[in-house]
Order: C-alpha cells, then structure tokens, then sequence
C-alpha cells in the first residue's frame, strides 16, 4: 500500500468548509471574514452540533454573487485614523 500524503486529500471545493478553511481558501483573514458576517455580508453558515460550517453550495453561492464586485467594508470609527 503506498503512503499518502496530505496533498493527496486535499480537493479544490470541498463538500464543506470550517469557518478558518472558508477564509484561507478565499484569501481573507478570519477576522475580515467575522466582519463581512456582522456587515450581513456573509456565507450562509450551517450548524453542524457545535461546529459552524459552509457547504459547498453556500460558498459557491457567495462567490456567485460576489464575483467581480468589491465586498463591503466597515464604516470608519469617528476617531479611527484613515
């Protein structure tokens, strides 16, 4: 039996992702990702037991409605420097 490695595994849209994989894999830092949620801007997460995820339906869904146009971003804070 040949030994795998970890690339073998790996699957470029996979059924699900956790909420650190789903920003890892669209290029943006959780924390970006926790703000785009809180903007109303988010993928459809699903619970799953404790775990939040992102089927892959949600994400190709986001990504459909997104394609091409810039993700909204926080209003500056009254005192926040530019």
């Amino acid at each position: 039996m040949a030994t795998r490695s970890p690339a073998d595994y790996h699957t470029t849209d996979p059924e699900t992702y956790s909420l650190r994989t789903f920003a890892r894999s669209h290029q943006m830092s959780l924390s970006r990702l926790y703000e785009l949620f809180d903007l109303g801007f988010g993928p459809l997460v699903t619970k799953n037991g404790r775990r939040r995820i992102i089927t892959r339906e949600a994400a190709t869904e986001w990504r459909r409605q997104w394609n091409g146009k810039d993700l909204p971003s926080r209003p500056k804070r009254p005192n926040e420097p530019n």
